[in-house]
Protein backbone atom coordinates (compact mmCIF):
# COMPACT_ATOMS: atom_id res chain seq x y z
CA UNK A 1 0.00 0.00 0.00
CA UNK A 2 1.10 4.15 -0.99
CA UNK A 3 0.11 6.98 -0.39
CA UNK A 4 0.68 9.48 -2.42
CA UNK A 5 2.25 12.00 -0.25
CA UNK A 6 5.12 9.27 -0.03
CA UNK A 7 4.99 8.74 -3.25
CA UNK A 8 5.51 12.32 -4.54
CA UNK A 9 8.43 12.43 -1.96
CA UNK A 10 10.17 9.31 -3.13
CA UNK A 11 9.85 11.22 -7.06
CA UNK A 12 11.87 14.02 -5.78
CA UNK A 13 14.41 12.27 -3.82
CA UNK A 14 14.66 9.98 -6.87
CA UNK A 15 15.27 13.01 -8.90
CA UNK A 16 17.89 15.14 -6.65
CA UNK A 17 15.18 17.63 -4.64
CA UNK A 18 17.08 19.27 -1.63
CA UNK A 19 15.65 17.06 1.82
CA UNK A 20 13.47 19.55 2.82
CA UNK A 21 11.79 19.61 -1.09
CA UNK A 22 11.21 16.04 -0.61
CA UNK A 23 10.38 16.28 3.00
CA UNK A 24 7.42 19.08 2.02
CA UNK A 25 6.09 16.53 -0.09
CA UNK A 26 5.89 13.81 2.36
CA UNK A 27 4.61 15.46 4.97
CA UNK A 28 2.04 18.25 4.08
CA UNK A 29 -1.37 18.74 4.91
CA UNK A 30 -1.66 16.42 7.49
CA UNK A 31 0.19 13.54 5.94
CA UNK A 32 1.26 11.99 9.19
CA UNK A 33 -2.82 11.77 10.12
CA UNK A 34 -2.95 9.95 6.74
CA UNK A 35 -0.37 7.47 7.35
CA UNK A 36 -1.32 6.42 10.80
CA UNK A 37 -5.10 6.28 9.01
CA UNK A 38 -3.50 4.05 6.42
CA UNK A 39 -0.98 1.97 8.99
CA UNK A 40 2.12 3.57 6.96
CA UNK A 41 3.70 6.09 9.69
CA UNK A 42 7.14 4.08 8.84
CA UNK A 43 6.87 4.78 5.23
CA UNK A 44 6.05 8.16 6.20
CA UNK A 45 9.11 8.25 8.76
CA UNK A 46 11.19 7.41 6.34
CA UNK A 47 11.41 10.89 5.30
CA UNK A 48 12.71 14.20 7.51
CA UNK A 49 10.09 16.54 8.61
CA UNK A 50 10.55 19.92 7.02
CA UNK A 51 10.47 23.43 8.66
CA UNK A 52 7.61 24.17 10.74
CA UNK A 53 7.06 27.72 8.56
CA UNK A 54 7.80 26.07 5.41
CA UNK A 55 4.73 23.65 5.85
CA UNK A 56 2.53 26.17 6.74
CA UNK A 57 3.35 27.93 3.89
CA UNK A 58 2.49 24.83 1.97
CA UNK A 59 -0.38 23.93 3.85
CA UNK A 60 -2.19 27.21 2.95
CA UNK A 61 -0.98 27.12 -0.55
CA UNK A 62 -2.54 23.47 -0.71
CA UNK A 63 -5.60 24.64 1.32
CA UNK A 64 -6.39 27.72 -0.46
CA UNK A 65 -6.31 26.28 -3.63
CA UNK A 66 -9.37 23.64 -5.24
CA UNK A 67 -8.49 20.74 -6.93
CA UNK A 68 -8.59 22.47 -10.00
CA UNK A 69 -6.85 25.37 -9.36
CA UNK A 70 -9.38 27.98 -8.37
CA UNK A 71 -8.70 30.09 -4.95
CA UNK A 72 -11.42 28.78 -2.09
CA UNK A 73 -11.48 29.19 1.66
CA UNK A 74 -10.37 27.03 3.98
CA UNK A 75 -13.89 25.97 5.41
CA UNK A 76 -14.42 25.22 1.63
CA UNK A 77 -11.35 23.32 1.09
CA UNK A 78 -11.74 21.02 3.64
CA UNK A 79 -15.61 20.10 3.31
CA UNK A 80 -14.74 19.58 -0.41
CA UNK A 81 -12.30 17.01 0.70
CA UNK A 82 -14.52 15.67 3.00
CA UNK A 83 -16.96 15.82 0.31
CA UNK A 84 -15.01 13.80 -2.10
CA UNK A 85 -13.98 10.78 0.00
CA UNK A 86 -16.87 8.64 1.89
CA UNK A 87 -16.18 8.40 5.61
CA UNK A 88 -14.73 5.14 6.31
CA UNK A 89 -11.63 6.61 3.56
CA UNK A 90 -8.80 6.56 5.87
CA UNK A 91 -8.57 10.36 3.86
CA UNK A 92 -11.80 11.34 5.21
CA UNK A 93 -10.85 9.88 8.54
CA UNK A 94 -7.17 11.61 8.61
CA UNK A 95 -9.18 15.30 7.69
CA UNK A 96 -11.45 14.70 10.13
CA UNK A 97 -8.61 14.22 12.97
CA UNK A 98 -6.30 16.77 11.92
CA UNK A 99 -8.54 20.17 10.47
CA UNK A 100 -7.75 21.94 13.75
CA UNK A 101 -4.18 21.25 13.28
CA UNK A 102 -4.53 22.73 9.95
CA UNK A 103 -6.19 25.54 10.51
CA UNK A 104 -3.70 26.94 13.09
CA UNK A 105 -0.87 25.58 10.53
CA UNK A 106 -2.77 27.88 7.80
CA UNK A 107 -3.05 30.78 10.66
CA UNK A 108 0.85 30.71 11.32
CA UNK A 109 1.73 30.98 7.23
CA UNK A 110 -0.80 34.02 7.19
CA UNK A 111 1.26 35.70 10.20
CA UNK A 112 4.47 35.09 9.49
CA UNK A 113 4.66 36.81 6.09
CA UNK A 114 2.09 39.36 7.25
CA UNK A 115 -0.41 38.26 4.61
CA UNK A 116 -4.04 39.71 4.86
CA UNK A 117 -7.27 37.75 5.91
CA UNK A 118 -7.76 37.60 2.57
CA UNK A 119 -6.40 33.92 2.31
CA UNK A 120 -9.92 32.45 3.65
CA UNK A 121 -9.64 31.55 7.13
CA UNK A 122 -11.75 34.95 8.29
CA UNK A 123 -14.65 32.43 9.02
CA UNK A 124 -12.61 30.50 11.44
Amino acid sequence: MDMHAASGARWCQLRGFDTEVVGLFAWYTGAWFEADERGLLAELEEFDPPSEERLAALNLCDLATSPTGEGVTLPERIEEILRRYSAEHPVHRAVTRCQGELVLSCRRAITRPGLSEGWGLAAL
